[in-house]
């Protein structure tokens, strides 16, 4: 599912339910951040673990319904085209 979001980069989890997904260089972790959370989707910015993660956001999938991961997905791929 985020293989359809240009410029990032992801590891499949080897346990556990979120993914790190590297942003690109240029768009930072709060900016995602602040812009997802204001259309209702939560994430962690990288910046919340690290000084060295402001590219990366944290995101799970724990208590999410399938229709609503891919939905956030779109949003996710909508919020980084907007902040290129």
């Amino acid at each position: 599912m985020f293989k359809k979001i240009k410029d990032i980069s992801f590891k499949k989890p080897k346990g556990g339910l979120c993914f790190w997904i590297k942003l690109p260089d240029n768009i930072s972790s709060k900016a995602v951040y602040i812009n997802m959370l204001s259309k209702g989707v939560g994430i962690l910015p990288g910046v919340v673990f690290s000084k060295n993660k402001d590219n990366f956001i944290r995101i799970s999938f724990a208590q999410c319904e399938e229709k609503n991961i891919e939905k956030g997905v779109d949003l996710l791929a909508s919020a980084i085209e907007k902040l290129k």
